[in-house]
């Protein structure tokens, strides 16, 4: 029996019998796991609060045969975040993107870097109601993270297979160039504008579908 402790990302829940729920989690020491939580579908169960999807937290688990949960401290919840359902739905749908994408267990300190600095990012900007910058940072969370899995092509081959010709091309470049958020939402807010964005969630969203697609083929 393994006794361990880390600070995780909640990505998603599972439901596993009427009473227990199984969690998945991104952890800084053990990558992504899947942990039983015995009696958090309970109405009063005391650690239900802590374990919202998106919530950074620090884990008490044992392992022997599978993860169980023995604690949960809450770290940071992300309140401007949860403020507003549009904003939460967005970032919870792209914690689900990066759970289905991880098809291994190991700890990789970049994509918990990345994790955390977007969950940040995307509070920061539910707090000053910036949409179109929390757009363009969900797509750059993206994109980053299939290019630490290993996954994205150059930025010529992704606008041959998506037939992005012309002046379309400066469009998606600072996805490939910029950095980190901040760096991409300066970029963004010279280059790119607010009728733009449709178009390029369009693409890019169905460029990682074909990724993920090939990923479970």
């Amino acid at each position: 029996m393994l006794y361990c402790s880390s600070q995780a990302i909640v990505l998603d829940k599972e439901e596993f019998s009427e009473s227990d729920l199984f969690f998945i989690f991104f952890s800084q020491k053990t990558g992504r796991i899947k942990v039983l939580a015995k009696g958090a579908r309970k109405i009063n169960a005391k650690l239900k609060p802590f374990l919202k999807i998106g919530n950074l937290v620090n884990l008490e688990l044992v392992f022997k045969n599978q993860y169980r949960l023995l604690g949960v401290e809450l770290i940071d919840s992300f309140s401007s975040l949860r403020k507003n359902f549009e904003y939460l739905f967005r970032v919870i749908s792209d914690l689900g993107f990066a759970k289905e994408m991880i098809i291994f267990t190991e700890k990789d300190e970049s994509l918990w870097k990345l994790l955390f600095s977007y969950l940040k990012v995307a509070n920061l900007l539910a707090k000053k109601e910036s949409k179109e910058n929390l757009i363009v940072s969900s797509l750059f969370f993206k994109i980053r993270f299939i290019n630490l899995l290993g996954f994205l092509p150059s930025f010529e081959e992704f606008v041959s297979l998506e037939k992005i010709k012309g002046g379309e091309k400066k469009l998606f470049l600072p996805f490939w160039q910029a950095k980190n958020f901040s760096e991409l939402v300066k970029i963004c807010q010279k280059t790119i504008k607010k009728e733009n964005l449709p178009f390029l969630e369009k693409k890019i969203n169905s460029y990682l579908k074909k990724i993920k697609k090939k990923i479970y083929e």
